[in-house]
């Protein structure tokens, strides 16, 4: 039978079963029909492959049966395929192998080093790097995308597994006795696998082209211009949360740095991944030639200009970070230039994170740490062997860290006035306060009210949030290394440029009467007198280098 059917006045393409579909089924292109375990009847992946076909004009028959009689059947007995399917089918092959070799001579034509394949479910784009800058090059229906790259690897690869397996990452090569001379292209090596939707046959494929030092293409007539990919919709959201324009401004001079790595430091629900998001869409508005890819468990965004590579099926911590390891290694063999780890979870991790930002990379994580300074002993507790500050605590590896957290704000019409309610808030907590005010006044102190039909009888309304931004420099990693951490935080707080700490900051919140003093304690730290708050004791003229609490804990 033909693969092509008329469907609406269009031609439709029959889609052929994925390796993972074709491997649990026996399918009988003659009669159409799919003889099937029960279990594999169920899976999502198989009923949309039988429900794409019905769109497509092809009703598939389905024989359910035991996995035993399926087997058999795979195995060739009973089984009726035509002479003209297979002749269509190789037919199909070449055709698809021939315009798989013109692309990648195209891409040869505009000297490009690398080619991507970003398959996206219901899509597919492919990009070239040209002179180190993204390029976009060509979009295809995500069923051609997937012969083309089924054709590169299992038509050109000359070195490596060319067996396709639709859930691994696998590395190849191609050889320059497969690829046309007039080209200048020597060999080509190839790391594909799995990305974001997966489920909807999401996959990656990059091609990074290796040229002779002698033979240089011509350039082919009649190439269009390549442009830049197209920038992300909408604005960029941070400054409208709550984050103040010195914390924005020092975020994008953060951002422009060539490489090193911005940590976004907080506890869980803070908004760490929200701020990473942001901040590399708004780099794919400013700068889209820039790849950038993210890995993540699980991947919580979608992200259209980025190549997202999920970490999945992972048992335990050991085996999430292994899987976040090998999805870093592969990401470096992409030629990206910006890579989000989404969180930094483990040594090995942490390890390539720093070894991609000083390979010329722009890395930008998370990591669980309560300050904007304690996050060298965070990564020390993680190996204290592989990582130590000495190494890690360098302006050129980590450019930035941010510090942040989420904070409520009370309901101005049913807050309470805290001098009304004398049992809300502890006296010594009133006492520290009045520290911090300027005057002394604490009549705009407020707690949360019991709640009204102008906050949904919440108390609160929509979080807004707080935050820290510190630009690293010698001074400051020279400080973590020979001084300790307290002396680091103190001394670059003495900075008229730097930034309030984050408890000062919400402080200030809380003497305007927007913040609940006790969730301040809840969410960010308990509140202090301000002479206790900056009180560091320097050892230094006792002949010791590091804090007093520092050295009490050994």
């Amino acid at each position: 039978m033909d693969v092509r059917n008329d469907v609406g006045g269009a031609r439709r393409q029959f889609i052929p079963p994925t390796e993972k579909i074709a491997s649990n089924i026996a399918f009988d292109r003659v009669t159409m029909t799919a003889h099937v375990d029960k279990r594999t009847a169920q899976d999502p992946l198989y009923l949309t492959w039988i429900e794409r076909n019905k769109f497509a004009g092809f009703e598939i028959k389905q024989h359910i049966t035991g996995l035993a009689e399926v087997m058999q059947l795979r195995d060739g007995h009973g089984l009726r395929y035509s002479k003209r399917d297979a002749e269509t089918s190789e037919q199909e092959g070449y055709e698809n192998r021939g315009e798989a070799l013109e692309l990648i001579e195209c891409a040869a034509y505009y000297r490009a080093s690398d080619i991507h394949f970003l398959l996206r479910g219901q899509h597919a784009i492919v990009q070239l790097t040209v002179n180190n800058d993204l390029r976009h090059f060509r979009e295809y229906q995500q069923e051609k995308a997937q012969l083309l790259v089924r054709a590169i690897w299992q038509g050109l690869v000359t070195t490596g597994d060319s067996q396709w397996r639709d859930h691994e990452r696998q590395n190849a090569q191609v050889t320059g006795e497969k690829l046309n001379p007039d080209t200048g292209i020597t060999s080509i090596r190839i790391v594909r696998g799995p990305m974001f939707p997966a489920a909807q046959g999401g996959q990656f494929m990059v091609l990074r082209l290796q040229y002779s030092n002698t033979v240089k293409a011509e350039r082919r007539a009649g190439l269009p211009i390549l442009k830049f990919p197209p920038a992300p919709r909408g604005d960029f959201l941070l400054p409208k949360m709550g984050f103040t324009e010195q914390n924005i401004a020092k975020l994008r001079h953060i951002m422009s740095m060539p490489d090193g790595i911005l940590l976004i430091t907080g506890p869980t629900g803070a908004g760490k991944s929200t701020t990473d998001y942001e901040l590399r869409m708004e780099e794919a508005r400013v700068r889209p030639y820039l790849k950038q890819i993210m890995i993540a468990d699980p991947i919580e965004f979608p992200e259209e200009w980025s190549t997202q590579l999920p970490v999945t099926n992972a048992l335990d911590k050991a085996a999430t970070a292994e899987q976040y390891a090998e999805s870093m290694a592969a990401a470096l063999r992409m030629a990206p230039k910006i890579i989000s780890p989404g969180e930094i979870r483990g040594a090995e991790v942490a390890l390539m994170a720093f070894e991609a930002s000083t390979t010329g990379h722009k890395v930008t994580t998370t990591l669980h740490v309560s300050d904007a300074f304690l996050w060298p002993e965070r990564l020390e507790l993680m190996d204290i062997t592989k990582l130590k500050r000495a190494m890690f605590c360098d302006p050129k590896v980590v450019r930035g860290v941010v510090a942040q957290r989420l904070l409520s704000p009370l309901c101005p019409h049913c807050r309470v006035r805290a001098e009304d309610a004398p049992s809300r808030v502890s006296e010594s907590v009133m006492a520290a306060l009045k520290t911090w005010s300027t005057d002394g006044d604490l009549s705009q102190i407020y707690v949360r009210g019991e709640g009204c039909e102008h906050c949904n009888h919440e108390g609160t309304g929509s979080r807004f949030g707080i935050m820290e931004v510190v630009v690293t420099d010698a001074k400051l990693m020279a400080d973590f290394i020979h001084r300790g951490t307290a002396m680091a935080r103190r001394n670059f707080h003495r900075r008229p440029d730097a930034d309030p700490p984050l408890l000062e900051t919400a402080i200030r919140h809380v003497l305007t009467g927007r913040v609940d003093p006790n969730h301040v304690t809840e969410m960010v730290d308990v509140i202090v007198p301000k002479d206790m708050f900056h009180d560091v004791v320097d050892l230094s003229q006792y002949g010791l280098d590091r804090p007093a609490l520092e050295v009490v804990n050994g």
